[in-house]
């Protein structure tokens, strides 16, 4: 009988054990983030059409890599981070106020956390990027447009996904002011969401005056030095206008705008 009893006993606490790791186990370790293959190939980057940071319209050969489907929200950089920076708290909203060195910071230890390779080697205030390793980072400029276009899968919207903007994006008329949970409004043709809108994105790049009239042809990564580093998308206050595909923005790499966020990138081998 007391056999019996230690036996039930056993099952019980085992079976408790199974059922914290299924339903603990996530909410403690937290979830890969969504990624998708951009397969590469070769675009019309800028617009002769624009201002004159979108000038002059070139072709632009990208390699593949892995992009993340949604902006990095506050769930996973909580999982991560000693203190959310965001002005508005929600763990499905888009974290904001990240300085750009912020955002690199969080790829290395994202990458430490999934045993992958940290990308970043970051030393007085700054960071150099290891191209050949295999863990998380920003995009480049290059490739941040391209898969916004849809990659080869483009329609030439305007927009990340449609030319009606309200269909996928969170700006100055539809927000009421505020960043919205990701991935509400419609994808692009990757499957991508809030590439217009929501937050500005950072990029891996520096600003450059006239860096696209004599950019390389082949994964261009921006001028070599710089004083302000590139913002794409548009956001929730912006106008329409910021959220077109090809429109640039740059900031100082320290600022911590409530309207900036960024999403992940990945070399592929």
């Amino acid at each position: 009988m007391e056999e019996d009893k230690s036996m039930k006993k056993t099952i019980v606490f085992f079976a408790f054990l199974a059922l914290y790791v299924l339903f603990m186990t996530p909410a403690i370790c937290g979830e890969s983030p969504e990624m998708v293959t951009v397969e590469g190939g070769t675009f019309i980057m800028g617009s002769d059409h624009a201002g004159e940071r979108e000038r002059p319209a070139h072709n632009v050969t990208i390699s593949s890599f892995l992009l993340s489907t949604g902006e990095v929200t506050q769930r996973m950089w909580n999982e991560l981070m000693d203190d959310n920076p965001s002005r508005l708290k929600g763990e499905d909203l888009p974290v904001d106020r990240v300085t750009w060195l912020m955002a690199v910071e969080f790829c290395n230890r994202l990458s430490s956390k999934e045993g992958l390779e940290p990308v970043y080697t970051i030393k007085d205030g700054g960071a150099q990027i290891d191209w050949t390793k295999n863990g998380y980072r920003l995009p480049t400029e290059a490739e941040w447009e391209f898969a916004a276009k849809g990659g080869k899968q483009s329609q030439g919207f305007q927009y990340a996904g449609s030319d009606v903007i309200d269909d996928v994006a969170w700006y100055k008329e539809n927000s009421r002011f505020k960043p919205h949970p990701v991935k509400e409004k419609k994808p692009n043709e990757l499957g991508l969401y809030d590439m217009s809108g929501n937050v500005y994105e950072w990029c891996w790049d520096w600003f450059g005056e006239s860096y696209f009239s004599d950019s390389p042809e082949q994964d261009p990564r921006g001028p070599a030095t710089g004083e302000r580093k590139i913002l794409r998308g548009g956001c929730w206050y912006s106008e329409a206008k910021h959220s077109v595909i090809v429109a640039r923005v740059h900031a100082d790499p320290e600022g911590q705008g409530a309207n900036v966020g960024f999403r992940l990138c990945r070399t592929l081998p």
